[in-house]
């Protein structure tokens, strides 16, 4: 057991971190994982979180109470001594009737000049400078502002395309930079992928670890076919798939290139090892079966789609094609 308080203040913030941090976007820093996170570890040596550097808080977003304290005058004043247990019991939480005393004691252990003639009508601090806003990427659920603001002067996102900033000031490598506006592209944002073609051709220039980077190549391959460079794409997904055998998002986009060309021998042994390792993936699977149409008849189809359908039993496409298949009502082959 770790208290995190014997901890420096990176390694201690990140322990809530973890749950708590999501950014804009985030990269995995190259050679790591997430998963293998354990308090006591620095969260930011395992990734980089970016955020848009117009914004002003959580933009909808539930997870991001972090970037938002970080922009508070409170934090700013208070540096590494507010941090997210100077107001939170990991291990209780106030009643829905001390919850207003409760908070409002946090805020006077450094507000103490407020205990009198700051709006006494209302004692609840949090509902003018915390206010709860609906989120975005969870439904029915509503999330705290914790950028603290003074009502009167709240903060405005500024308009203009997106500016990627490491939070919390972390360095950030040109890999990590490209990789992290190559997600923004992946969202449709095309001055992001020109952007991102360019910090991720100049990594792999400078650094020869690159070439085992299986991260770099993928995204680098989906830029070339986001570009209708198809050749090149096809390429950069082999070369993630030789540093990294079981990427499977490299696999199963170098199998859709491999089967627009009519190449369904090349493309399904890449779709049968993305399903095989991951058998949630559903659209995998539905083109594995499609492929496996074409090559081995409906009966190998058949077992996929319903395999499919045990793990992603709502999945409407592999249900129709399966009852298709089972009723024989189109030849396989035509699929």
């Amino acid at each position: 057991m770790l208290n995190p308080a014997d901890l420096d203040p990176v390694r201690r913030d990140s322990i809530c971190l973890e749950c708590h941090l999501e950014g804009e976007v985030a990269v995995i820093r190259q050679g790591q994982r997430l998963n293998a996170f354990r308090p006591g570890d620095s969260l930011f040596d395992e990734a980089v979180y970016f955020e848009d550097g117009r914004s002003a808080g959580p933009g909808g977003r539930a997870t991001s109470q972090w970037e938002s304290l970080l922009e508070s005058a409170c934090k700013r004043a208070s540096g590494d001594r507010l941090t997210c247990t100077t107001c939170h019991d990991p291990h209780a939480s106030p009643s829905a009737g001390e919850r207003v005393q409760f908070y409002r004691r946090k805020c006077l252990a450094c507000h103490a000049g407020l205990t009198s003639g700051h709006h006494e009508e209302n004692p609840d601090c949090t509902s003018c400078h915390m206010p709860r806003e609906e989120t975005e990427d969870i439904a029915h659920e509503q999330v705290t502002d914790h950028r603290i603001q003074i009502a009167s002067k709240p903060f405005v996102r500024a308009a203009g395309a997106a500016e990627l900033v490491a939070i919390g000031g972390i360095p950030a490598s040109t890999r990590d930079e490209g990789l992290a506006w190559a997600q923004l592209a992946l969202r449709g944002d095309r001055a992001a992928g020109e952007r991102a073609m360019r910090l991720l051709l100049a990594a792999e220039a400078s650094d020869p670890r690159q070439a085992t980077d299986a991260d770099l190549h993928m995204e680098l391959g989906f830029l070339d076919q986001m570009n209708g460079d198809a050749g090149a794409a096809s390429g950069e997904y082999q070369k993630a798939l030789s540093a990294d055998a079981f990427n499977e998002t490299a696999a199963g986009d170098l199998a859709v290139l491999d089967a627009q060309r009519g190449d369904y021998a090349a493309a399904l042994p890449l779709w049968q090892s993305v399903f095989q390792h991951d058998p949630g993936a559903s659209a995998a699977g539905i083109d594995l079966a499609i492929a496996q149409c074409r090559i081995s008849g409906a009966q190998a189809a058949i077992r996929t789609l319903r395999r499919v359908l045990l793990f992603s039993p709502d999945e409407e496409a592999a249900r129709r094609r399966l009852r298709d298949l089972l009723a024989g009502s189109e030849p396989c082959a035509t699929r």
